[in-house]
């Protein structure tokens, strides 16, 4: 156990090799397809509804309904405005509300391009002229950032400094948060425990994508197919049976 564990570090820490690595275990591939398919049978046996004409699995009736109607019934849902198309029928409703004459949309005086009043308050700080917001754009990229120290981390991304170096291996990093979950590499400290099942983890992001796994929440969706997933690098992995759209 322990020389297997050694070699992980080395191929991560040392070595540099592209791997992928498991969110919920650690296990080390070298390859996405072996990544996903450990996750899809050893992680993902919890599903309740499962598809009679492909055998995909999901935690809710609504989303094996949804998956069956897009996919196998080829069902898709036009908004009769502006013809967007949409997998569901929720869908469809929330961005009717869009269209509808009493609801409140703004229009950006700079670029013209049209918010609902919360987006809008976020696409403003782009345009800011205010001094103290515009000190915390990158003058480079344009960036904009929350904070000065914020800024001054970001800035490394342009320049290369790293000015933090780990005191074992000598790797250095751009951010000392990243250095401190690096040491863990080394010490095999995981303070990040999982109060249902007391797994273990180094970060604390790691833990968040765990959760989901108790909790059934799956915020990813492919906007073909509707599949739900738990992180952004399955629904990138995802390969869609369904036709594809606009959605």
């Amino acid at each position: 156990m322990y020389k297997s564990t050694l070699e992980n570090h080395k191929r991560v820490v040392h070595t540099k090799e592209n791997v992928y690595i498991c969110d919920l275990c650690d296990k080390i591939f070298t390859n996405p397809l072996c990544a996903k398919i450990h996750m899809e049978n050893i992680h993902l046996k919890e599903y309740k509804f499962f598809c009679d004409k492909c055998g995909r699995g999901y935690y809710q009736r609504t989303q094996l309904i949804t998956h069956v109607e897009s996919v196998h019934q080829g069902i898709r849902h036009t908004c009769d405005i502006c013809r967007k198309i949409f997998t569901t029928k929720a869908n469809l409703k929330k961005h009717s509300f869009f269209h509808a004459p009493d609801y409140k949309k703004v229009e950006c005086p700079i670029c013209f391009k049209v918010f609902a009043p919360r987006s809008y308050k976020l696409h403003e700080k782009k345009h800011s002229n205010n001094a103290e917001v515009n000190a915390h754009i990158c003058e480079i990229c344009g960036k904009f950032v929350s904070s000065s120290w914020s800024l001054k981390d970001h800035m490394r991304t342009h320049t290369g400094e790293k000015p933090y170096a780990c005191d074992v291996c000598s790797k250095c990093f751009s951010k000392s948060q990243i250095l401190t979950t690096h040491k863990r590499t080394h010490t095999k400290e995981r303070p990040f425990i999982c109060k249902i099942c007391n797994k273990a983890f180094t970060q604390k992001p790691a833990l968040n994508v765990h959760m989901r796994y108790h909790s059934g929440e799956k915020p990813y969706s492919c906007n073909v197919c509707s599949k739900c997933f738990v992180t952004k690098t399955l629904l990138n992995n995802h390969n869609c049976p369904g036709p594809r759209s606009i959605s």
